[in-house]
């Protein structure tokens, strides 16, 4: 594997642990509550997160998206969201680990428009998931948890 593609899953295990961390933290009662504040619930934000980890991985293999992107999907239990999300995240880190050193050049076509090398785009996910993560802490301190939780 080459050394940029071990630095991308590094990375992603990083942001992955600390967004199911977050996750955990927050009340299980609340899971599914909607704060407007934030935008969605917790459990709506890991469902994204599970969803989008599989499209990454379908782009990172150079295959069709596997689902349609949703912004809020819906949902009905909070620990199944968090589930489908460790076995996507697990999807994603094989594919990142299947990517050898002559595909960091190849160029893929991003859904939101535009192109973008291998090489560049395998630290993206990491990159969604802290962003995330960043959602959930702000979620904590609407719950009135005031411990620092980022990073």
């Amino acid at each position: 594997m080459p050394e940029r593609v071990g630095e991308a899953v590094e990375v992603l295990e990083y942001w992955a642990a600390r967004l199911l961390r977050d996750f955990e933290a927050i009340p299980a009662a609340d899971r599914m509550r909607a704060f407007p504040q934030a935008g969605t619930s917790a459990a709506q934000i890991v469902k994204q997160c599970a969803m989008v980890a599989r499209r990454q991985a379908a782009l990172v293999r150079g295959e069709e998206m596997p689902v349609e992107f949703e912004p809020a999907p819906a949902i009905e239990d909070a620990e199944q969201a968090k589930r489908d999300l460790e076995t996507a995240l697990e999807e994603l880190r094989v594919a990142l680990e299947a990517v050898g050193p002559e595909a960091l050049g190849e160029r893929r076509q991003m859904p939101w428009g535009g192109s973008m090398s291998l090489g560049e785009y395998i630290f993206r996910p990491s990159y969604h998931l802290a962003y995330h993560d960043g959602q959930l802490n702000y979620i904590q301190r609407l719950l009135g948890d005031r411990e620092f939780h980022f990073g």
